[in-house]
């Protein structure tokens, strides 16, 4: 049995191959996070496998889409989730079963290595989503920067430019770093929200173990000018609640993310900026933010 245990946003989960080619993965991403000894309870542990365990049948309830994969969810008598994961254009899948609590997994991979490691990244978000939204935790889809030891978050859906306006400031604020350019992580501690970076980045290589105060949360659209305004509680709500996967029809999931999402907008500014890709909307939203 190999097994590896990482810690993001300060929760802690294993992750165990009981043969050993089946680790044939890449984790370069996950060593960041990666801890050697720890007494504190891992929040849950993620096996992958080859015969997935015979349960009962599962009756499919639903569906939804992070971005990146569609996912297929069915569930049995007992609470247990089946989740079946697919790559956008290709046939081919990876099942992953979870138990009620979100605390015991076991995955079946399939494809190449780099198939492999694209289901075994989802398979981990779900769960890590999952089992933190009860403990004021987010996982959101999202490109961030730090500057002056703040965190400054950017929403839209995919294409809307939020890694260009990322770059951007990168390119003229100066101080600025990215800490995640995907699905990083926001977190209320000590009744303040503080944004984490994760093994999750999208295309970038960008795994920071590292968590700033969160300062500003902007949705970015694109447009033929430059123009920036605060936004409501419940127009912050809406643009955050688009930017996290979630399972809508689980009452404690949903509840979950309702929480948490009240909480961070209720401690952050979040803003809508209509944009060009130029220096100029970099400079009006870091100055507007920083009001």
């Amino acid at each position: 049995m190999t097994e590896y245990k990482f810690k993001v946003a300060e929760h802690l989960f294993r992750l165990s191959f009981p043969h050993k080619h089946l680790a044939e993965v890449s984790l370069d991403n996950y060593m960041p996070f990666a801890i050697s000894n720890d007494s504190d309870n891992c929040l849950f542990n993620l096996t992958v496998t080859e015969d997935l365990p015979e349960m009962e049948k599962y009756n499919f309830i639903g569906d939804f889409d992070n971005d990146v994969a569609s996912v297929a969810v069915s569930k049995n008598s007992d609470g247990c989730f089946c989740f079946k994961i697919s790559p956008p254009g290709l046939d081919v899948s990876c099942t992953m079963l979870v138990d009620a609590n979100f605390s015991i997994a076991y995955a079946k991979l399939a494809g190449s290595m780099s198939l492999r490691t694209f289901f075994l990244d989802n398979c981990l978000m779900l769960l890590y989503a999952f089992s933190t939204v009860s403990l004021d935790t987010l996982l959101i889809h999202a490109s961030v920067v730090k500057n002056e030891k703040k965190g400054y978050a950017f929403l839209g859906k995919s294409g809307t430019g939020k890694s260009t306006h990322s770059n951007l400031w990168l390119q003229h604020i100066k101080n600025t770093e990215l800490l995640n350019d995907d699905n990083p992580v926001v977190r209320i501690m000590n009744d303040k929200a503080y944004i984490f970076g994760s093994p999750w980045s999208g295309k970038t290589s960008c795994y920071k173990n590292e968590g700033v105060p969160l300062k500003g949360i902007v949705k970015l659209n694109q447009a033929p000018e430059n123009k920036i305004r605060r936004l409501s509680a419940i127009h912050a709500y809406a643009n955050l609640l688009q930017a996290c996967s979630t399972m809508r029809w689980e009452n404690i999931i949903a509840d979950g993310v309702h929480n948490s999402i009240e909480k961070v907008v209720t401690r952050t500014a979040s803003y809508h900026l209509d944009c060009l890709p130029d220096k100029d909307a970099a400079l009006l939203s870091y100055e507007t933010v920083n009001k």
